[in-house]
């Protein structure tokens, strides 16, 4: 349901009323089966205007003279229906039986309201040649009070100053899923997860072997590096290991150290970068929703 909002007119507090009528009491009121004639008229005819103004009953709302739902009461809209699926004419008079969705809702707010439109409606069709269904909404807001039909709600529509009615229920169709709760437990292990058993254990394997590996080079040669180390394979196991946490405490002094040394150093760089990817990862998809 839509109407249009220019100059004096005050058609946005009767959509206010409308809104407030879907949640009031019910009054049974009369009906009319056929369109009224003389609110009939041609598609885009601008020399003629069926609206009426509802100022004054906005003026007696504000003073508290009336309450929001009893507005209207009495009042005789002006509507312009397009006849579709949703309002539905049989033999030019509505289709009692079910006279579509549009008539079923207005009958309900008028019967809330207590105002009338079956004594003063009248029907469209699709645009006429040439004219889009923006436009044909356009005049039809310009000259009925309400146009009735299924209109789809757009930025562009509501520029040209056309109100529509606000839902109060929303039946759109919606993705729901079950909420998973993950209860935190803490795991004094769990800095062991960016890797596998099997890459923790060839980490360890190398580590030793390469502080083998240096004291082998300081056997052979104990000048290999500042401090004396040939005589201690545990203290060159730990200096590999040291290396694994990115920090250097060897001091080779012959070309073949510090090969050796500068190796170690960038399979340690390489695999601690992995890990602390692999721990961001594992980071991430633990807080994930």
């Amino acid at each position: 349901i839509m109407v249009r909002h220019s100059g004096r007119r005050c058609p946005c507090f009767a959509v206010g009323v409308l809104v407030v009528l879907l949640v009031a009491r019910v009054v049974p009121v009369g009906a009319q089966e056929r369109p009224s004639a003389l609110y009939q008229t041609n598609q885009f005819n601008e020399s003629i205007s069926f609206r009426q103004s509802v100022c004054d009953l906005q003026q007696k709302y504000h003073r508290r003279e009336t309450t929001l739902e009893n507005a209207l009461e009495g009042l005789e809209l002006h509507t312009v229906h397009a006849i579709s699926q949703y309002f539905q004419l049989e033999d030019g008079a509505i289709n009692e039986e079910y006279p579509g969705l549009t008539a079923v809702i207005l009958d309900e707010l008028a019967s809330r309201a207590k105002f009338t439109w079956r004594n003063s409606y009248a029907t469209t069709g699709p645009p006429m040649s040439g004219k889009t269904w923006t436009q044909l909404l356009q005049w039809t807001t310009d000259t009925y009070d309400l146009s009735v039909d299924w209109w789809a709600q757009s930025i562009y529509r509501l520029g040209l100053g056309i109100s529509y009615t606000e839902g109060w229920y929303d039946a759109s169709i919606i993705m729901v899923a079950q909420k998973t709760t993950n209860e935190s437990k803490f795991d004094a292990w769990s800095f062991l997860d960016p890797f596998a058993t099997s890459v923790w254990v060839m980490i360890c394997v190398s580590i030793v072997f390469s502080g083998l590996v240096y004291w082998f080079l300081e056997r052979i040669d104990p000048k290999s590096d500042k401090r004396a180390l040939h005589n201690s394979p545990i203290e060159n196991t730990f200096l590999s290991g040291i290396v694994f946490t990115n920090h250097f405490e060897f001091q080779p002094r012959t070309d073949a150290a510090r090969l050796f040394t500068l190796s170690l150093a960038f399979w340690a760089l390489i695999t601690g970068a992995a890990y602390t990817a692999n721990l961001a990862s594992f980071l991430v998809a633990a807080n994930a929703p």
